[in-house]
């Protein structure tokens, strides 16, 4: 509704509402006061973002005041007034404990916005995504209830619109299951079928729920200035194009194309190599370092632009046929590379989905200083949800797990031990 995340909008914003006559409908809905404490009112905020939840997402403006003709509101927003007093810290505190407790199934992603109106006075914004896990119930002692919303505001929904609702939760990973199989068909016929020597690629896809949703456009032209996060490995010196798809850029068979649905595809062949006697490998070094930038990086991109609905992350290896495996390791102080005698026990690694329930919860702005060396938090969130796959891969090597970690799984980047290598 804003066209911004929450935490950019402002006062101005608001007084837009009421200048551009913007009315309550399915995605907003104006309160002058905060919600009451006793039963009654717990049950009607349970009421509101439940529905909102279970519908398209919405707003719900705490502190608005909304035009009366005739002594009856016709949904307008008249002033943005605040409310008094307001301690929004307890109010968030109270409203995130009814909702943790009162809602099932568990609802995430959901944004608090305070504004200051005036000394006195200040407006809260609550933000309700659409979830992808719905229907959610409201249960509070007896009252158990399921609500969805249209242009007059709230409603129980009936037997078919749940069913309907059960159904497209069931449904929506084997969705992009099916699209990301499509994907890679397509790109092993385009680098591995017909091919004297097959060209491995790694592939990452990124796919938020969102993407399934029918006419789900992203603004992508603010995608286009943001070099920081339009790198493929270590090079940044891109020019990102706008093609029919969305946004596309890349060079040596490695590419990304940003679609306008807000699905990423990445595909990366610069990890291989081949050896003085021929032999074909993957660096694991490249694999590591790689992986972990371009996943960071999409994914701020992806909170940047606003998607918060849940995100199926796809990790796929392909055309690695009796590839070995390259490793970094050190040793006395110094580092060392190693190709391996073990050899990929398949060509093709289809790592298993890593599910992100949302973007906007992930640590993903700014950076930390490890070791004199400026490292985005980006980066360090992609480490935790990456090892999963690392282990995979190293896996299909011979190995229990990714051996760049240490044993409490953390990322350290290079075998540690030179004696773990001496079996090998």
């Amino acid at each position: 509704m804003f066209y911004k995340p929450l935490n950019e909008v402002d006062l101005n914003d608001l007084q837009l509402l009421v200048s551009n006559k913007v009315q309550e409908g399915t995605q907003l809905d104006y309160k002058l006061t905060e919600p009451e404490k006793n039963d009654d009112g717990k049950k009607e905020f349970l009421k509101d973002v439940s529905a909102f939840a279970n519908t398209n997402g919405g707003y719900l403006i705490y502190g608005v005041e909304e035009q009366e003709i005739n002594k009856k509101k016709t949904g307008f927003a008249e002033r943005v007034v605040g409310i008094e007093g307001l301690n929004t810290n307890d109010l968030k505190l109270w409203m995130e404990n009814l909702i943790r407790t009162n809602i099932e199934p568990r609802l995430v992603g959901i944004e608090f916005k305070e504004i200051i109106v005036s000394l006195t006075h200040t407006v809260l914004i609550v933000r309700i995504p659409r979830s992808w896990n719905s229907p959610h119930v409201v249960s509070f002692g007896k009252h158990w209830r399921f609500y969805a919303r249209n242009s007059a505001g709230n409603y129980q929904m009936d037997v078919t619109q749940l069913r309907d609702l059960f159904n497209l939760g069931n449904t929506i990973p084997e969705k992009i299951e099916e699209k990301r199989n499509g994907r890679l068909s397509e790109i092993k016929r385009k680098y591995q079928t017909g091919k004297q020597i097959p060209l491995a690629t790694l592939v990452i896809q990124i796919y938020p729920f969102d993407s399934l949703r029918m006419g789900t456009s992203i603004d992508l032209s603010k995608a286009k200035v943001l070099n920081k996060f339009l790198s493929l490995g270590d090079k940044s010196n891109y020019d990102p194009k706008f093609n029919f798809d969305g946004l596309y850029f890349g060079e040596n068979n490695s590419y990304m194309q940003i679609f306008r649905n807000g699905v990423i595809e990445e595909l990366n062949t610069r990890i291989f190599g081949k050896d003085e006697s021929g032999e074909y490998f993957l660096n694991s070094k490249y694999l590591d370092w790689d992986l972990i930038k371009s996943v960071g990086w999409r994914l701020a991109l992806l909170k940047f632009l606003g998607i918060d609905s849940p995100i199926m992350l796809n990790i796929s290896v392909l055309g690695i046929h009796n590839y070995k495996i390259k490793v970094r390791y050190a040793q006395m102080n110094q580092y060392f590379d190693k190709i391996l005698s073990n050899k990929s026990d398949r060509s093709d690694l289809i790592i298993n989905p890593i599910f992100i329930e949302s973007v906007s919860n992930l640590d993903l702005e700014g950076s930390i200083i490890e070791k004199n060396t400026e490292i985005l938090n980006c980066w360090k969130t992609a480490e935790n949800l990456l090892k999963p796959a690392f282990d995979s891969i190293w896996n299909a090597f011979g190995f229990e797990k990714c051996l760049y970690y240490d044993d409490e799984g953390i990322r350290i980047g290079y075998i540690k031990e030179y004696d773990r290598l001496l079996h090998i």
